[in-house]
Protein backbone atom coordinates (compact mmCIF):
# COMPACT_ATOMS: atom_id res chain seq x y z
CA UNK A 1 0.00 0.00 0.00
CA UNK A 2 1.32 3.41 -0.97
CA UNK A 3 1.32 6.55 1.14
CA UNK A 4 1.30 8.77 -1.92
CA UNK A 5 -0.65 11.95 -1.32
CA UNK A 6 -1.73 14.63 -3.81
CA UNK A 7 1.37 16.74 -3.22
CA UNK A 8 3.56 13.74 -4.01
CA UNK A 9 2.08 13.79 -7.52
CA UNK A 10 3.27 17.34 -8.20
CA UNK A 11 6.71 18.75 -8.73
CA UNK A 12 7.39 22.48 -8.93
CA UNK A 13 10.96 23.61 -9.60
CA UNK A 14 12.33 27.07 -10.24
CA UNK A 15 15.43 27.76 -12.29
CA UNK A 16 17.06 30.73 -14.03
CA UNK A 17 18.01 30.51 -17.70
CA UNK A 18 19.40 33.39 -19.70
CA UNK A 19 18.07 35.91 -17.18
CA UNK A 20 14.57 34.40 -17.24
CA UNK A 21 12.88 32.74 -14.27
CA UNK A 22 11.63 29.31 -15.35
CA UNK A 23 9.00 27.60 -13.19
CA UNK A 24 8.59 23.96 -14.23
CA UNK A 25 5.37 22.31 -13.08
CA UNK A 26 4.97 18.55 -13.45
CA UNK A 27 1.89 16.54 -12.53
CA UNK A 28 -1.73 17.46 -11.94
CA UNK A 29 -2.72 20.96 -10.92
CA UNK A 30 -5.84 20.60 -8.80
CA UNK A 31 -7.19 22.27 -5.65
CA UNK A 32 -5.00 20.20 -3.33
CA UNK A 33 -1.73 21.43 -4.85
CA UNK A 34 -2.79 24.93 -5.88
CA UNK A 35 -1.17 26.57 -2.81
CA UNK A 36 2.23 25.13 -3.82
CA UNK A 37 1.88 26.39 -7.39
CA UNK A 38 0.65 29.78 -6.16
CA UNK A 39 3.68 30.17 -3.87
CA UNK A 40 6.15 29.20 -6.59
CA UNK A 41 4.66 31.66 -9.07
CA UNK A 42 4.58 34.47 -6.48
CA UNK A 43 8.28 33.87 -5.74
CA UNK A 44 9.04 33.89 -9.47
CA UNK A 45 7.39 37.29 -9.88
CA UNK A 46 9.46 38.71 -7.04
CA UNK A 47 12.71 37.31 -8.47
CA UNK A 48 13.74 40.49 -10.26
CA UNK A 49 13.53 39.13 -13.80
CA UNK A 50 11.73 40.89 -16.63
CA UNK A 51 10.26 37.57 -17.82
CA UNK A 52 8.78 34.50 -16.13
CA UNK A 53 8.34 31.31 -18.09
CA UNK A 54 5.83 28.77 -16.73
CA UNK A 55 6.74 25.37 -18.16
CA UNK A 56 3.58 23.25 -18.05
CA UNK A 57 4.71 20.74 -20.66
CA UNK A 58 4.43 17.93 -18.10
CA UNK A 59 1.05 18.92 -16.63
CA UNK A 60 -1.62 16.27 -17.14
CA UNK A 61 -4.55 18.15 -15.57
CA UNK A 62 -5.34 21.81 -14.95
CA UNK A 63 -8.38 22.66 -12.84
CA UNK A 64 -10.40 25.81 -13.43
CA UNK A 65 -8.91 27.42 -10.32
CA UNK A 66 -5.51 26.75 -11.89
CA UNK A 67 -6.61 28.69 -14.96
CA UNK A 68 -7.80 31.50 -12.68
CA UNK A 69 -4.40 31.48 -10.99
CA UNK A 70 -2.68 31.89 -14.36
CA UNK A 71 -4.93 34.86 -15.14
CA UNK A 72 -4.11 36.47 -11.77
CA UNK A 73 -0.39 35.86 -12.24
CA UNK A 74 -0.51 37.30 -15.77
CA UNK A 75 -2.23 40.44 -14.44
CA UNK A 76 0.30 40.87 -11.62
CA UNK A 77 3.17 40.27 -14.02
CA UNK A 78 1.82 42.93 -16.37
CA UNK A 79 1.48 45.43 -13.54
CA UNK A 80 5.14 44.82 -12.66
CA UNK A 81 6.34 45.02 -16.26
CA UNK A 82 7.14 41.30 -16.33
CA UNK A 83 6.42 39.20 -19.41
CA UNK A 84 4.63 35.92 -18.56
CA UNK A 85 5.06 33.03 -20.99
CA UNK A 86 3.50 29.56 -20.91
CA UNK A 87 5.22 26.50 -22.33
CA UNK A 88 2.98 23.58 -23.20
CA UNK A 89 1.60 21.49 -25.98
CA UNK A 90 -0.53 19.51 -23.53
CA UNK A 91 -4.20 19.31 -24.37
CA UNK A 92 -5.02 19.21 -20.65
CA UNK A 93 -3.61 22.72 -20.32
CA UNK A 94 -4.47 24.22 -23.69
CA UNK A 95 -8.08 23.06 -23.82
CA UNK A 96 -9.42 25.01 -20.81
CA UNK A 97 -7.42 28.08 -21.83
CA UNK A 98 -8.85 27.96 -25.35
CA UNK A 99 -12.40 27.15 -24.23
CA UNK A 100 -12.37 30.26 -22.06
CA UNK A 101 -10.99 32.36 -24.93
CA UNK A 102 -7.78 33.12 -23.06
CA UNK A 103 -5.28 31.74 -25.59
CA UNK A 104 -4.62 35.21 -27.02
CA UNK A 105 -3.94 36.61 -23.57
CA UNK A 106 -0.82 34.50 -23.05
CA UNK A 107 2.32 33.92 -25.05
CA UNK A 108 2.08 30.13 -25.40
CA UNK A 109 4.83 28.11 -27.06
CA UNK A 110 5.58 24.37 -27.23
CA UNK A 111 9.17 24.54 -25.94
CA UNK A 112 11.31 26.41 -23.44
CA UNK A 113 13.99 26.89 -26.11
CA UNK A 114 11.53 28.62 -28.43
CA UNK A 115 10.40 31.07 -25.75
CA UNK A 116 13.98 31.85 -24.72
CA UNK A 117 14.89 32.47 -28.35
CA UNK A 118 11.91 34.80 -28.85
CA UNK A 119 12.69 36.70 -25.65
CA UNK A 120 16.32 37.09 -26.71
CA UNK A 121 15.17 38.62 -30.01
CA UNK A 122 13.07 41.30 -28.28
Amino acid sequence: MSNTGPRDLLSVRTDHRDGVVVVRIEGEVDLTVLPDVTSALARALSGGSNAVLVDMSAVGFLCTRGVSLLIDVEQRAGQQGIRLCLVTAQRAVLRPIRLLGLHERFLIRPSVAQVLEELADT
